[in-house]
């Protein structure tokens, strides 16, 4: 499926897919990324 892909507007990443139906006509759904930066954050700069 489409779980990871990337939705990117002006060159800024707003969603990750969760979940998609695999058929391109349907939607595919979408986490928004400004709603995590902080757990993002913590786990790149190598925190739990």
């Amino acid at each position: 499926g489409d779980s990871g892909s990337p939705m990117v507007c002006d060159d800024t990443l707003v969603g990750i897919a969760f979940a998609s139906a695999g058929d391109p006509r349907d939607p595919a759904l979408f986490v928004r990324v400004s709603r995590h930066m902080e757990m993002i954050m913590k786990i790149m700069n190598g925190g739990s």
